[in-house]
Formats: C-alpha cells, structure tokens, sequence
C-alpha cells in the first residue's frame, strides 16, 4: 500500500514537472521556428468597425488583422519593426480622413498551433453625410470585404453623445470694425489622455482670446461633462458676409466604464455673420463703432499759475469700449496765438476682460505761452457711433482758460501801462514817489535811460524762454531714454534706414484699414524724433492723404475724394519715403530707444557688429 502511495505521488509530481516545462518548451520551440525563416508574411485578411452609425464631425475605427506566419522570421526582442507590408488603403481618401494609425501584433501559440495576429488600426472621419463605403483593401493576394456606414449630418442627442464642440456668437450682424464675442466650448465625458482645440480663424476678420480658458463641470440631459470655454473678441474689417469655419478638436480618451482608449475628433458648427458698412448718419473724421467712449485730460503743473516761458504737460486720454488700441485716432489740438504746442509722448495699451477689450491711447503735449495773458485753449470733439443704441454721441472735451503772468524777473520791473479796453492779468507795479528836491534830476535820468528798462525786460523774457524750452526738451529726452541723456549712435538704425529696411514692406502688407491705424502711430513716434527730417511740407501731404484715407475707412467715403483707400496708401507709402530722405535736424546722427517691428533681428544685428 506504501508503495502505492509512492508510485502515486511520484507520477503527481512529474505531471507537475512536464505541466511546467510546457511554455518554456513552447517557447523555445517558437525560437527555433524564428532562425529559420527570413520574412514575415500575413494570411487570412479581414476587417472590422467598431461602429456603423455615426454623425459628420464624429470617427470609427477600421480594424485589419491578418494571421501572422511566424514560422517565417519574427524577432521576439523587436516585434514593432517587422518588415511586413500594410494594406493599400489609398481608396479610403475619397470618403474618409484618415486621422491615425496604428499597428499591433499578438503573438500566441496553442498546442503547438500557430494563433499569431497583427492587426493594422485606422481613426477615420467621414467627410460627407450618407452611406458611405469602406471599400475591400487588399494586402498581397488576399482582399477584405466592403463595408458599409451610415453618416448622418445632424449631430447626436447630448445624452447619446460623450464628444461635443460648440461655437456661439453673440450678434449675427454687426458693423465694419465693431466688436463681436465668440464662444468657443469643448464637452466631454470620457477620461481625456491628450488633445487639441483649434482657434477659431477666418479670412478677413481678427480674433483675440479673451483672459484664459475656462474649466469647469457641466450637467446635460442627465449627463455630465467636463467643459473647456474659451471667449474671443472678433474684428471685421470688410463688409459682406463673414464666414467662420468649424472649429475642430481631436485627441485621445480612455472610456471610464470599458477602460479602453481610443482617438476621437469632433467639429463644431460653422457661423456666419453679416458684417454691414458704416451708417451715412456718420459723420464723423474716424469710425469708431463702441459700447462706451470717453476723452479725459489733465495738467501739470495748474493752468491758473502759470508764467512766461514755463511749460505745462497737458495729457489728453482716450478710451473705447470696445475698440482696439490701434483704431483709436491720434488728437489734433488748436492753440491760440501766444502758445506754441510740441508733441510729446504717445502711449497705447488694452484692457482685456469679460466684456471684451477697452482700448487706451494717451497723447502729451507741452504748451508755453510767449506773452503773458488770458488764452482760451478751444474745446475737442470726437464723434464715435454707439453700437447698444444704434447712434452716434459726442465724447466732449471743454474749453480750459490759461492765465499765464510775466517771469519773475518780469515782476521786479515796471510794467508798461496798458492800452485802455486791453485784458491783461499782469501784475500792476505801485508807483514810487521821490522826495521833491530831486524831482528834477529823476526826470532828467528817466528821460535818458528811458530805453533800457524795456530792453532789459525784453532780453531777460528771452532768456526764460529760452530756459523753458531747455527744460522741456531735457525732460523728453530723459522720458525717452531713462537715464541716458547723452547721445547714443550707432545703437539703431537711422529712420531712413529702418524704413527702407523693414518698415515699408510691413505697411504694404496691410491691408488700408490696419495700415491707416497703425501707420498714424508710427508717423507720430518717427516724427518728434529729434533726428527726423525737418520738412513741414512733405509731413503736411502725408497728413492729409492719411486724413482722405481715414476717411475712405472708416468715416465718410464721399469726403475722402476720388481716390481708392489702396491709391491712398500706395500715395503715403511714397510720401513717407520721400520725406525719409530729405535732410535730418541737427541730431540727425543720435538715436533715442524705441521698439523694433522685429526685435529678433534687431537682436542679431548687434550681436553681429
């Protein structure tokens, strides 16, 4: 009975033995078969989707698998770079974007029985509504069968849908240059691995993200979604009709319930938008289509203390609703006789919120009365058209009073009397008696020296004059080039050459609406240069033409003349050169810092010299 037993659990334990040596055995059976072959080839072609009905804009997923004869030289240590041929599936093209592909082997053997497969995956996005055919796919002498799907062009039910791309806007007309907010929203429901948004783009308009994109969690038909929100502000610049194409999004996800992965790509709706030319109402300089509009200024120092020769920094601000920065128009300022004016600086800047982008533009200007008096600086007026009311307003700016005084050394001397009926608020001198005895010899010496006390004055208003202006102009200078006020050369190019270089190519390639605002900018920074071309005549011509072309863009194209808004360009582009090359002012050779079109190349360019 012992002996039973052992015989027993002897052959428990070799059944053991050979059950354990069966896969390694397998295996280095199957190397065996590897060293003998040298190709791989694949048998028994077939194919399969993982879905016949689906809308425009969705995808499935085409699956070719084909027994693997590894008898013919597969590598265990490198099984993705077989050199087996993938199926012809060029006939796809014509119904199908292909939008990935794969490719996959098992390898497996049963009882000595060869189960090997490799298996060719395609991501597929119908392009059109219908039945749609995937057509037999050959792959050396064996052929699939066709197969056929059914493309809806309608959109699934949110709750039959787990990918969803939607595309909003919030006016379907809207004026040349007026701001419209875009909404772009991405849904799903699936765990997303990776993926991309496109932005939204169309010919003849501009599109700028508002802040950063939203995330956040959604409810829809009792299904819950993950939602990314991205908000634009879209500029058109011609009338007609504005076309925005689909916006499309692709990426992989990973099914929650299946755990399975698989590439999606989804598109939204596209929009069309009727984009309508400025109203005739308008009569306006320059077409300003905003929610809001405001002017604003202020001074340094006050107008009511003001003397001979000072300088005051008068700062006038404009703001739009609304507006890009760059279609805000430079302001043009009227003195009366006895002040001069001198632009300064000129600054823009945006401000980008939920309600779009606020546009800023501030311009300096330094004011400095020759005489003293009472000078009335008129009032500025800026049309611009409301978009909420659908008419235009006037953004005012009031008149302001300048009480300007003699110097200081004005006010040590008598002051001439004035001339009966004459405004003057200058400071009246009390008159001086002497003592009787020398009555006589007073009179004689004021009769003598009677000359020299208005030439005196006259020379010392001069001098603070003089002085004024050093200050001021030591004061731009400090602005423009912060704590370098001597001169720098060769550190940029001259105008002419940055121009000739860079600056004209820029502006031809604009189209006459951009290249009116951004030329205005450019024209005033190039122009208070202290190296710029003294040429009042040449600046005059490219005034007005830019004033024509303003005109044609965005106000009144009757007042604009005859002449198209590209001849008027073509005309500026002309004038600017011509004027770039007439003679400099006296630091012509000095250059002050300003920003680059390209400051990459700027960048190289001295490191180079």
């Amino acid at each position: 009975m012992q002996d039973r037993h052992s015989s027993r659990r002897s052959h428990d334990i070799s059944n053991k033995v050979i059950n354990g040596l069966r896969k390694p055995l397998q295996a280095l059976w199957f190397v065996c078969l590897v060293l003998l072959g040298s190709e791989a080839s694949a048998e028994g072609l077939s194919a399969s989707v993982d879905r016949e009905e689906l809308a425009v804009g969705e995808t499935l997923q085409l699956t070719i698998s084909s027994k693997l004869d590894a008898s013919l030289g597969i590598s265990l240590f490198n099984l993705n770079t077989l050199d087996i041929d993938s199926p012809d599936v060029t006939a796809l093209e014509k119904d199908f974007e292909i939008l990935d592909r794969q490719q996959n082997y098992r390898v497996q053997f049963e009882n000595n029985v060869n189960n090997s497969l490799v298996a060719w995956t395609y991501t597929l996005s119908p392009k059109r509504p219908g039945t749609l055919t995937i057509p037999s796919l050959s792959l050396e002498d064996e052929s699939t069968d066709p197969i056929q799907v059914a493309v809806t062009d309608a959109p699934k039910n949110p709750a039959d849908s787990d990918l969803m791309v939607e595309m909003t806007i919030d006016k379907q007309t809207a004026y040349v240059g007026e701001q419209m907010l875009l909404t772009v929203k991405l849904l799903y429901s699936n765990e997303l691995v990776d993926g991309q948004l496109a932005h939204p783009d169309a010919k003849g308009a501009l599109f700028r993200q508002l802040e950063k994109q939203k995330e956040y969690s959604q409810t829809r038909a009792g299904k819950r979604f993950e939602v990314v929100e991205r908000q634009y502000a879209v500029f058109a610049e011609d009338n007609g009709q504005l076309e925005i194409p689909a916006v499309k999004f692709s990426g992989r996800f990973v099914n929650r319930r299946f755990g399975r992965g698989r590439y999606e790509t989804v598109a939204s709706q596209a929009i069309s938008v009727e984009i309508k030319d400025p109203p005739a109402a308008f009569d306006g300089r320059t077409w300003l289509p905003a929610m809001g509009f405001s002017i604003s200024e202020k001074y340094e120092p006050d107008l009511a203390k003001l003397k001979v020769g000072e300088s005051v920094t008068r700062t006038i601000t404009l703001q739009g609703l609304g507006l890009e920065s760059a279609t805000l128009p430079p302001v043009t300022i009227e003195t009366p006789d006895g002040v001069r004016v001198y632009p300064g600086q000129s600054e823009t800047s945006e401000e980008v919120h939920a309600a779009g982008i606020t546009g800023v533009r501030s311009q300096e200007y330094a004011l400095i009365a020759t005489r003293p008096g009472r000078f009335v600086l008129p009032e500025i007026r800026i049309a611009w058209w409301d978009v909420m009311n659908n008419e235009q307003r006037v953004a005012i700016l009031p008149e302001r009073v300048m009480q300007v005084v003699g110097s200081a050394a004005d006010n040590s001397s008598p002051t001439p009397r004035q001339a009966p009926g004459s405004e003057d608020l200058s400071i009246k001198a009390e008159p001086v008696t002497a003592p009787a005895e020398n009555v006589t010899d007073q009179a004689s010496v004021e009769a003598d020296s009677g000359w020299f006390w208005p030439l005196l004055s006259l020379v010392l208003a001069l001098l603070c004059l003089l002085l004024g202006w050093a200050a001021w102009h030591y004061r731009q200078l400090s602005v423009r080039s912060p704590g370098r006020i001597a001169p720098r050369r060769n550190l940029q190019q001259s105008p002419r050459q940055q121009w000739t270089r860079h600056d004209r190519a820029v502006f031809e390639a604009m189209t006459p609406s951009r290249f009116a605002s951004a030329y205005s900018i450019w024209l005033q920074k190039q122009s208070s240069r202290p190296e710029a071309p003294l040429n009042a005549s040449a600046l005059d011509s490219i005034h007005s033409k830019l004033s024509s072309l303003q005109q044609s863009c965005f106000g009144n194209a009757a007042s604009a003349g005859g002449d198209s808004p590209d001849k008027l360009q073509a005309a500026i582009i002309g004038l600017t050169g011509e004027w770039l090359s007439q003679p400099s002012g006296p630091d012509s050779e000095q250059t002050v810092s300003a920003t680059s079109l390209y400051p990459e190349r700027a960048k190289s360019r001295k490191e180079r010299h």
